[in-house]
């Protein structure tokens, strides 16, 4: 949870702390950047980066109070019984910020152009019944500039594809969040089923 994230980061402050007491460092600033990156180059650089308390309460959006407290449970040991209302969850704050934008982007500009408006309900809009769900999410990936492969199992892996444009390479989300993201904002986008016997609608 968000609560436990914030807490690790003050752990990992706290051993920075006391590292600098040991060597009688000043102006040592202990917290990493909360944030990730994919590229392996960038994410090492960033670890590298410390930035004050107060810079990290404010990437992640956090009270005064709120910090305090957790601060306190990594002190004394012990964990959370209640969550913090007024924490923005990081993941929610990732997704918002990277993940759900070029979803939009890719629904809006690569998905639709592809359906044509249900025979019965105008508002409806079909994909072809060669598409499926998983189809479009394979789609999707490849506009991110990756390949993504699905086992027997139904677990996916995604393969960066080779010769993609790095500077238009995009944060990709996994088949679940797709998927609850394709039933939450487009719930009028619908695959047409195959006709009887299964060939393909003309």
């Amino acid at each position: 949870s968000q609560q436990l994230f914030i807490m690790e980061r003050i752990r990992a402050c706290k051993r920075l702390v006391d590292v600098e007491r040991s060597h009688n460092i000043t102006h040592y600033k202990g917290y990493i950047i909360p944030f990730i990156s994919k590229d392996v180059e960038i994410g090492k650089e960033m670890k590298e980066i410390r930035i004050c308390k107060h810079s990290f309460m404010r990437l992640l959006r956090i009270g005064e109070k709120s910090m305090r407290s957790l601060q306190n449970h990594v002190y004394d040991g012990t964990t959370p019984q209640r969550k913090i209302n007024n924490l923005e969850p990081y993941w929610r704050k990732r997704y918002n910020e990277l993940i759900k934008p070029p979803l939009d982007s890719f629904f809006q500009d690569a998905l639709y152009p592809l359906t044509k408006a249900h025979s019965k309900h105008s508002e409806v809009q079909e994909l072809n019944s060669d598409w499926s769900k998983r189809k479009a999410y394979g789609f999707y990936c490849e506009t991110m500039g990756y390949d993504v492969k699905t086992d027997s199992a139904g677990k996916t892996k995604l393969n960066p594809i080779e010769g993609f444009p790095p500077d238009e390479k995009r944060e990709v989300c996994s088949w679940p969040v797709f998927l609850k993201y394709w039933q939450k904002e487009h719930p009028k986008l619908r695959v047409c089923p195959k006709p009887p016997g299964g060939a393909s609608a003309a």
